[in-house]
C-alpha cells in the first residue's frame, strides 16, 4: 500500500477495505509528522473532504491532528456523518498507552 497523503486517501483505502484503516491511518500521520513545522503542507493533508465512510474516526483524526498542531480544524470534522464517536477512541487501542495518549491529547476550551 502506498501511503497516503491525505486524510480523504485514508478514507478511500477505508471504504475499500476497512480492515485496513488503521494501517492507512498509520502510513498517513507519518506523512503528516515529516512536513513540520510546514503548517500549510500539514493543513493541505487534512483538508480535502474524505468520502463517507462509516467511520467516525476519520473526522476524529482530522480534528485531533489538526488541534495538536495548531491548524486550522477543517469544517468537514463537525459534520454529523464525521464527527459521531460515542466514546473515547485510541489508536493504538493498547491499554498500556492509554495514559499516554489522553495526556498527549488536545482539549477544547471551555468555551467549546
Amino acid at each position: 500500500m502506498a501511503r497516503p497523503q491525505a486524510l480523504s486517501e485514508v478514507a478511500q483505502i477505508s471504504r475499500a477495505q476497512a480492515a485496513d484503516f488503521a494501517m492507512a491511518l498509520n502510513e498517513f500521520t507519518d506523512e503528516f509528522y515529516l512536513d513540520h513545522p510546514d503548517k500549510a503542507a500539514q493543513q493541505q493533508r487534512i483538508d480535502p473532504v474524505p468520502e463517507l465512510v462509516g467511520d467516525a474516526r476519520i473526522g476524529a483524526a482530522g480534528e485531533h491532528l489538526a488541534q495538536r498542531w495548531g491548524l486550522r480544524v477543517p469544517a468537514w470534522t463537525q459534520r454529523p456523518q464525521h464527527f459521531a464517536l460515542d466514546a473515547p477512541v485510541f489508536m493504538p487501542d493498547s491499554r498500556a498507552l492509554r495514559g499516554v495518549l489522553i495526556v498527549e491529547s488536545p482539549r477544547r476550551s471551555a468555551r467549546g
